[in-house]
């Protein structure tokens, strides 16, 4: 179906991201003749071992197989934009793309950084899951609220079940229903307002095999909004956070 939906498109050039479509752009190129760039930001192969819906004996096996047939699939491609540590993966034809944001009406956001609210807002911004730190920020607001920390706490993103059931249960044993709000989606200018207005922006995110070799973007985004960021020390993540000084690196 896709195969034949980008062959109605009579376009010049394919660019695809998703995996799944490898073979389909095997076929584009090879059969076709048409040139072909696979957006590969992601570290699939480390992603799969962390797949939650795939069986734990299935994943390191699942994992080997992707690389090989990433491996059999990916040449002649006319390149693949890759992140600066799986550049290496794919000679000749990698090109690499740092995934930063531009930066947009500066003045909105100098304007809101000038208004962070009292109590302090603690905010993360992104997809809400455990491996992106969900648990971690709930029971890092149940301690500040153990200590007798006056703050608000914000999460911005989608929650897909059954993990919602386990953040609010985690919600209710900390005690901090009154403290911690969900939005859900946003419209990326709205939540950058949020952003820009926090006092601590999080990316406590737990290491994994895609989180060890990929930058989470969220912090080059408080970062351009001027909110101190709390980050987790990756090597590679405190080039942006300790070595640019915009916040702290934590285990």
């Amino acid at each position: 179906t896709a195969l034949r939906t980008a062959l109605r498109t009579r376009a010049e050039i394919f660019h695809f991201h998703d995996p799944e479509f490898l073979p389909a752009a095997f076929v584009l190129r090879w059969l076709f003749r048409k040139p072909v760039v696979y957006d590969v930001h992601e570290a699939v192969a480390g992603q799969i071992l962390n797949k939650t819906w795939i069986p734990g004996p299935l994943r390191r096996p699942v994992s080997l197989w992707y690389r090989v047939v990433e491996r059999c699939l990916t040449p002649g491609l006319k390149f693949v934009l890759a992140n600066e540590r799986s550049v290496p993966d794919y000679p000749p034809t990698a090109y690499l793309v740092r995934n930063f944001p531009r930066l947009r009406e500066p003045e909105r956001v100098a304007a809101a950084v000038s208004k962070r609210p009292q109590p302090p807002l603690l905010i993360y911004l992104g997809a809400v899951s455990e491996e992106r730190g969900a648990l971690v920020y709930i029971r890092l607001a149940g301690e500040l609220a153990r200590r007798g920390r006056d703050f608000r706490m914000m999460i911005i993103g989608q929650m897909w079940p059954p993990f919602d059931r386990t953040m609010r249960a985690e919600i209710d044993a900390q005690k901090v229903s009154d403290r911690v709000t969900f939005h859900g989606r946003m419209e990326n200018s709205q939540a950058m307002e949020h952003v820009a207005q926090a006092t601590i922006g999080l990316s406590l995110l737990l290491p994994n095999p895609n989180t060890l070799v990929a930058l989470a973007t969220k912090i080059l985004e408080y970062m351009m909004a001027g909110t101190p960021v709390l980050a987790s020390n990756f090597p590679h993540w405190e080039t942006y956070v300790t070595g640019e000084r915009s916040g702290l690196a934590v285990d």
